[in-house]
């Protein structure tokens, strides 16, 4: 199934959501590197690559906007990500939330991860 989650863009340097007291974090994951070139980053799915063209990416990009899909403006350049996941209390229930850590830096970093890791998050409200 499917069920909501919540989508956090850290770019404060402050403590992550997920490493609140009243947040369950379940994993927690650095190592990634991304390079931004067009001042937005934008999560979707990986379907979203089968017909990438200019038109659907304004579609898009005109969706994500209109909606508040998650997607935020940031300054161009090369970012480590570490990715959290777990739980974040949202209107007195607890809903599965994945937590991006954005630190810009001067060039891209060593790949230090493993393409097998599983990001499932168990969900204590659904």
């Amino acid at each position: 199934m499917n069920y909501p989650y919540t989508i956090i863009f850290n770019l404060s340097g402050d403590t992550p959501e997920l490493l609140r007291s009243d947040s369950h974090l379940q994993f927690r994951r650095g190592g990634y590197s991304l390079k931004v070139e067009n001042n937005i980053l934008m999560l979707f799915t990986w379907r979203i690559l089968e017909q990438f063209t200019n038109e659907r990416v304004n579609a898009l990009l005109n969706h994500y906007r209109q909606y508040k899909k998650p997607m935020i403006e940031i300054e161009n350049g090369w970012y480590s990500i570490e990715v959290l996941g777990g739980e974040t209390l949202q209107d007195s229930y607890y809903e599965p939330t994945f937590e991006f850590v954005l630190q810009k830096t001067e060039r891209k970093g060593p790949a230090e991860f493993d393409i097998n890791l599983d990001f499932k998050i168990e969900s204590t409200t659904y």
